[in-house]
């Protein structure tokens, strides 16, 4: 199970100044691709910080350095950039309570998602040092389940995972999405506002680069769904979209069979192994999780009391 002590709260916590602790090809990747310096780094989050105190609304203030880090990372140290992710992505969890909220994974419905299984990050990285994350989109059923909630589950997932790797903010993410045995309620499910916000999510707010989405085990009617998606889409992440169909051949050429689940076609053990240790990890997480819904509330409560 992971060490929930390195779980710090990513916006309550003291501010810690960041010390680097990762190998050394990964910092030379971040300097090449990433334009990190170690000067350039500790300039940028100086003029971070005199921002954030221009915007007292972000509740950014006791915001640590390895958070600003990964904002500057995912968006190559350009200042305008990070300002506008930071902006966004704050704003985007008091504007969508309905997954940055009421995240006990004790509650009833959370826990149900975490026992199915519907967001997997697998063990190991793909061959480019990736982290690869295993959505099964389709494992619950959607007249039992909110959408909401099975998006909210994923992030916190994520959440804790980016807490645990700081590698995925360089290397970045890969992400599968696996729709056996989707049905017209599943889509039915997938509203627009929906897409609208996974998508706004993914390239607009949240700090991991999203290196490519793989689509497998695609019904033939799949393209009316995923038309709304690329709808949502930049042109730079459209590209980075692969539809696979049935053909796990086509898939395997992208992402190695060393990493991949038995059921997949793998060599890296049954899933229900992944979906046992996802689930305890959120469990063991629970007060941080309880922690960061405690900040999100005062935040927002502040952000009305402004208003009147």
């Amino acid at each position: 199970m992971m060490d929930t002590q390195k779980l710090s709260p990513s916006f309550s916590c003291p501010i810690r100044r960041y010390v680097p602790s990762l190998p050394r090809e990964a910092m030379k990747k971040a300097e090449t691709e990433l334009n990190e310096t170690d000067e350039l780094r500790e300039k940028c989050i100086i003029k971070l910080r005199n921002w954030i105190e221009t915007r007292p609304d972000l509740g950014l203030m006791d915001i640590g350095d390895l958070t600003l880090i990964w904002f500057l990372r995912s968006s190559k140290y350009d200042i305008d950039r990070t300002q506008k992710r930071l902006e966004n992505y704050f704003t985007f969890r008091k504007n969508v309570p309905e997954w940055f909220s009421n995240r006990d994974p004790n509650l009833p419905e959370l826990n149900k998602l975490f026992s199915l299984g519907c967001y997997l990050p697998l063990k190991h990285y793909d061959r480019d040092g990736r982290r690869v994350v295993l959505v099964r989109c389709c494992v619950h059923s959607p007249r039992q389940t909110v959408q909401d909630d099975v998006f909210k589950a994923g992030n916190m997932i994520q959440e804790i995972l980016n807490r645990m790797d700081e590698l995925i903010s360089i290397y970045g993410v890969v992400a599968i999405f696996d729709l056996k045995g989707a049905s017209l309620a599943h889509g039915m499910a997938m509203t627009p506002n929906i897409i609208k916000k996974a998508v706004t999510s993914w390239q607009d707010c949240v700090p991991v680069r999203i290196k490519a989405l793989h689509f497998i085990n695609t019904p033939y009617n799949v393209h009316i769904v995923l038309s709304i998606f690329k709808s949502f889409m930049k042109e730079k992440l459209r590209k980075r979209v692969h539809l696979h169909g049935g053909n796990l051949s086509s898939f395997h050429s992208y992402v190695p069979l060393g990493i991949l689940p038995e059921e997949y076609g793998g060599m890296s053990g049954p899933t229900e192994e992944l979906v046992e240790y996802w689930k305890q990890s959120t469990e063991a997480a629970r007060e941080w999780y309880l922690e960061e819904d405690k900040y999100l509330k005062e935040s927002v409560a502040e952000k009305n009391f402004e208003k009147l």
